[in-house]
């Protein structure tokens, strides 16, 4: 599924060239009399010169009258056919069906025109509230839905002051567990690859690998640590890094089940067994992780249950309009498997 709307002069560029914030023209589109004069005519003029055309179709209807919520995400750095989304999508879709809703699935593949595809979206009428994930430091697209007054919720965490409500999954407390258990079985030189690092979640994880260290008392060789991604390939570049170092690591925590399958490949391309002479540890859960060779020992988050809780928190949230952020944080449980053995 592409971009779904054409490249536009959108309400954020009027607003950048009027040196207004996007609520100042919203204001100024919508007739509101609490614009200073000489502030509506520099608005005034950014729309005449831009040629700004805003959806007054859009605006002009009631939004509760849209029985469809919209799942909005950069494809550029996931795909769809990323079994993580599926599952997600899954429990999102059918919550939506129980309520008499659709899900419209709305992508962009470049970040740059990202805030532009989303406004596009928030003005098209055609989404009650949106739901985004992997939500980053400082996330520019919760900045835009809030200064646009749109409903939406988030799957992530939220950082800084602003707030939306929101589920999350504990991914520090996730691989604390995945190395409390690591460490009970005797190893020491523990991997770790990573999400790409502007995301929450891989904050979060991150700490939990040092976290753990500190709490058993042991030192931590950054060597260990590497950048990894969101895709298989990107699991088998991280991979052969650690493989390669001096003291290569008896353990590999992956944040992710589909980054720890590139990890299992290339362990087992090096004539070596997983669980054996290198155990892994993956991150979600995801149906396929039961049915790898070994079976991947993972951190479960329940993702069909989230998608399902996203959509029933965004149609009460517009249904409402509930002033109070709601934030669910969710624990994940350790799923013991047999890619993890002894270490002595």
């Amino acid at each position: 599924m592409g971009d779904l709307y054409p490249v536009s002069v959108t309400i954020l560029d009027v607003a950048r060239r009027a040196g207004v914030g996007i609520g100042t023209v919203s204001r100024v589109l919508n007739g509101g009399y609490h614009v200073r004069p000489a502030t509506r005519e520099k608005v005034e003029t950014a729309i005449h010169d831009l040629g700004y055309h805003p959806n007054t179709h859009a605006r002009n209807l009631k939004r509760h009258t849209v029985t469809t919520v919209g799942f909005f995400f950069n494809s550029g750095h996931r795909r769809l056919s990323d079994p993580f989304f599926s599952t997600l999508m899954a429990g999102m879709n059918d919550a939506a069906s129980d309520h008499s809703y659709d899900l419209l699935v709305a992508s962009c593949r470049q970040s740059a025109a990202e805030l532009a595809a989303l406004e596009r979206l928030t003005q098209s009428n055609r989404v009650s509230g949106v739901i985004l994930t992997d939500t980053r430091v400082d996330d520019p697209r919760i900045a835009l839905l809030q200064q646009l007054a749109f409903p939406f919720v988030v799957f992530g965490r939220i950082n800084g002051h602003a707030k939306a409500p929101s589920v999350d999954v504990d991914g520090k407390c996730g691989i604390e567990q995945a190395m409390a258990h690591l460490f009970e079985r005797g190893h020491r030189r523990i991997g770790f690859i990573g999400l790409p690092h502007e995301l929450t979640c891989a904050q979060d994880r991150l700490a939990g690998y040092y976290a753990a260290h500190t709490s058993a008392g042991y030192a931590i060789d950054e060597r260990y640590v590497v950048p990894g991604g969101v895709t298989e390939a990107e699991g088998v570049h991280a991979a052969s890094q650690l493989l390669q170092l001096p003291n290569r690591p008896t353990a590999i925590v992956a944040c992710s089940d589909v980054i720890a399958f590139g990890v299992m490949q290339v362990i087992q391309q090096a004539g070596l067994q997983v669980g054996k002479d290198i155990s892994v540890v993956g991150f979600d859960d995801i149906p396929m992780a039961a049915y790898t060779h070994p079976p991947l020992t993972t951190v479960r988050q329940p993702i069909y249950d989230i998608g399902v809780q996203l959509v029933n928190m965004l149609i009460e949230h517009t249904a409402n309009r509930n002033t109070n952020a709601v934030s669910r944080l969710i624990e994940p449980e350790l799923v013991i498997r047999e890619s993890v053995g002894f270490y002595s």
